[in-house]
């Protein structure tokens, strides 16, 4: 008898098995429209916004690529990071799981977001695309909705493959598939909130990890914008392997060149590039950033999130001036010049420091990105405007040995300053003395460059190709203070 009831079982398996082949091969051979991906989003993108055209962009066929690549089988861990308002739900979450029917039907998907309304409308929305005369017309021999399982979060089509919808804190017993879809795991509102991320968090690891039918086969894709330190693409870039990542910042930090995985076409992309110009051009950008503040922006838009704390150079150390004290004992001014080209070079900074008794004060700055001829005047205008800073520190490297020839027979006091020891050991230098309440900053809310300054302070750890000239032009001022440096006995600081 229990040879029997194992017997019928293996056949019932059998029989499944041999179901879901012939769905396979069925929508195979029928006939239909063949169509890739980044041609099929520029069809289908009136359908989701017939207000608001597509401005067609190399990201967004570099984003199809990878994502086509995905639905081969070539890719089985993608992990997108890109500014909010550039498309990236209706690519990810929407219209590439809908073509991904049109190419296997079959394909079992499950949709997470941080909330039920935003995962609902993502489920409606790839609906009113199957269910549009367009998709009809091209593929509606090979995907058919099935009529007992189409609900708003969950729907079925003939061949068996499925699109269910849930959220963080949802359910999702039960449920499961081929795909695993991760949009916006936590709202950027509340991302500073320990608990929220660890929510969003723990569903990636302790629920929707196990919701793949097959370990070997299945697909896991994350899409977000950055919205801390210690958000889910935090923790996956420190714990988990074998994620293909995509860093897409709205201002290119630094050169990158970036190859399609399909076609084979290289994109090149250079420092201080916009992502989007034609929708978000430099003023846009810099309105952006006043409104949101550079710390939101840096994660959010430039994909670069800092700790609450900051690293070498914590955040909550620094201290501000509103009136300078009366006893100052002696003026520098501290220059870090390593300028290329004015658009996609360093800044260049000058900074004016002040001491009293064991406090340290930034007076003033200038920063800009400028070319030789500018430097000079700028380094002029700052020795006029502060005649009492007898020094004035220049960085013995890059371009300072230029600046220093042309300079030294019209302004006194240029002191070369030997470019020995790593950066970030100039910077651990100098922490005791921030960290000890020593260094005082003008007053972020009269001096708005403050800002810009500590958020660069948090971020610096000392690595290649960090933006860190105001760090450079602090810790050479501050170690030039305290006897750490100097011209003559050019030591390495330690």
């Amino acid at each position: 008898m229990a040879v029997s009831l194992l017997k019928q079982k293996r056949q019932i398996i059998s029989a499944e098995s041999i179901s879901k082949l012939v769905f396979q091969r069925m929508a195979i051979n029928l006939t239909s429209t063949e169509m890739s991906f980044p041609e099929f989003v520029k069809k289908s993108w009136p359908i989701l916004e017939p207000a608001n055209p597509m401005i067609h962009s190399w990201y967004i066929d570099y984003l199809c690529e990878h994502l086509q690549a995905v639905t081969m089988g070539s890719i089985r861990r993608l992990l997108i990071n890109m500014p909010p308002r550039k498309g990236k739900s209706n690519l990810v979450t929407v219209l590439w799981p809908v073509w991904s029917w049109t190419q296997k039907p079959w394909l079992r998907f499950l949709f997470c977001s941080y909330s039920a309304n935003l995962s609902s409308k993502h489920s409606l929305d790839r609906r009113r695309v199957i269910e549009s005369d367009w998709f009809r017309d091209n593929w509606g021999a090979v995907v058919r909705m099935a009529a007992d399982q189409n609900q708003k979060q969950e729907y079925e089509n003939t061949a068996r493959g499925h699109m269910i919808a849930t959220s963080v804190g949802g359910t999702a017993t039960g449920k499961g598939g081929d795909v695993v879809v991760e949009d916006d795991m936590i709202n950027p509102q509340k991302a500073e909130s320990p608990a929220e991320r660890y929510k969003s968090i723990s569903m990636h690891k302790n629920v929707l990890s196990s919701r793949l039918d097959n370990l070997k086969t299945g697909i896991r894709v994350i899409v977000e914008q950055r919205t801390h330190a210690q958000d889910l693409t935090g923790y996956v870039l420190e714990n988990e392997s074998g994620w293909n990542h995509l860093v897409l910042p709205l201002v290119a930090t630094k050169k990158v060149i970036l190859e399609f995985p399909i076609s084979g076409r290289r994109q090149e992309r250079n420092e201080g590039e916009l992502l989007d110009p034609s929708r978000q051009g430099e003023k846009e950008i810099a309105d952006q950033k006043k409104d949101m503040g550079t710390r939101t922006f840096e994660a959010q838009c430039q994909q670069n999130p800092t700790s609450d704390e900051g690293n070498i150079l914590k955040r909550h150390w620094w201290k501000f001036w509103h009136v300078l004290p009366d006893a100052i004992e002696r003026w520098i001014i501290s220059w870090d010049m390593s300028f290329k080209e004015t658009k996609t070079g360093s800044f260049v900074v000058g900074q004016v420091w002040a001491k009293a008794g064991a406090r340290f004060y930034l007076v003033d700055q200038f920063r800009a990105r400028i070319d030789f001829n500018e430097t000079l005047s700028a380094f002029i205008t700052l020795a006029g405007k502060y005649p009492q800073a007898a020094a004035k520190l220049v960085e013995d490297a890059a371009n300072g040995p230029a600046i220093m020839a042309v300079l030294k027979q019209k302004i006194s006091g240029i002191i070369p300053i030997p470019a020995t020891g790593a950066k970030v050991a100039r910077a651990q230098a100098i922490a005791p003395l921030v960290e000890a309440g020593n260094i005082y900053l003008p007053d972020p809310l009269q001096t708005t460059w403050v800002y810009d300054f500590i958020e660069e302070a948090a971020k610096f750890k000392g690595v290649a190709g960090e933006i860190n000239d105001q760090v450079d032009a602090m810790s050479q001022a501050l170690n030039w203070f305290t006897g750490r440096i100097s011209s003559q006995a050019r030591v390495t600081v330690i």
